[in-house]
């Protein structure tokens, strides 16, 4: 491909191309940690741009519309990018709830650090499940399929579409609902062990009331919830890798929903 001999509404066409992909990468689960670079992503994006460009074909309404419509192209790429940034975010954003149910269940929700990877503050239990979620999300070649799913996001909405960009509230509804009984499932073994905990310190406080329960809880449960995460640790990384799979089901039932 030589650029010094494109037209001008093959330039376009590249742009457009470039403005999805940036749109993309800035907002991805992945890509979009603030601990890579601004100007990485958007060389990834440019590059990722030039090798797709060759391989798409350019419709008839991007041919006809692109003198008068190319604010609304532009628009609609760069919301199109963004709407499937965030679907990649809710693998992090379901890990994020685990360690936040933790952190209620041991007493540490008042202790909150910077995260990185969604750039707010969060407890530390947080950010090591987003941590070992993101390290078994790389080992698992996850970014691969990220960048499967932007490239076939090109077959379900082409340069220069029209169509409105809705998703049923259905289909929404039932993201939210997955991901809230995957969180569910990870943080259940520390959340019944600690209030089993809380249950035998009550009955013992009972039993010996000279015992103060609630300056002794406190370690107790810390130590009792440490325990258990770490014993539950090739349970919670077999979980994350159903999400894994979950993240790819979302990528094909939004690009149905799309085609509708």
């Amino acid at each position: 491909m030589n650029l010094y001999q494109l037209t001008e509404v093959q330039l376009l066409f590249y742009a457009l191309i470039f403005l999805r992909c940036i749109a993309f990468i800035f907002s991805s689960a992945i890509f979009g940690q603030m601990q890579i670079s601004t100007p990485v992503k958007i060389l990834l994006s440019l590059l990722l741009a030039i090798c797709l460009g060759p391989t798409l074909k350019m419709s008839a309404n991007f041919s006809t519309g692109i003198q008068t419509q190319i604010i609304a192209f532009a628009a609609m790429e760069v919301v199109f990018g963004l709407m499937l940034g965030f679907l990649t975010r809710l693998v992090l954003f379901a890990l994020g709830q685990t360690g936040e149910l933790v952190s209620t269940a041991l007493g540490l929700n008042s202790a909150q650090l910077f995260n990185p990877a969604l750039g707010v503050s969060s407890t530390a239990f947080d950010q090591l499940y987003v941590l070992l979620g993101t390290l078994l999300f790389l080992s698992l070649r996850g970014h691969h399929l990220l960048l499967i799913g932007l490239q076939q996001s090109f077959d379900v909405l082409s340069i220069g579409f029209t169509q409105s960009l809705t998703l049923s509230s259905q289909f929404l509804g039932t993201i939210v609902q997955k991901l809230m009984w995957i969180s569910l499932q990870m943080a259940s073994p520390v959340m019944v062990s600690i209030m089993l905990a809380n249950v035998a310190l009550g009955i013992l406080g009972k039993a010996v009331p000279q015992l103060n329960v609630l300056v002794t809880s406190f370690p107790v449960t810390i130590l009792l919830g440490m325990g258990v995460i770490f014993i539950c640790l090739p349970m919670l990384l077999a979980e994350m890798n159903g999400i894994t799979v979950f993240s790819e089901e979302v990528f094909k039932a939004a690009f149905q929903e799309l085609r509708r």
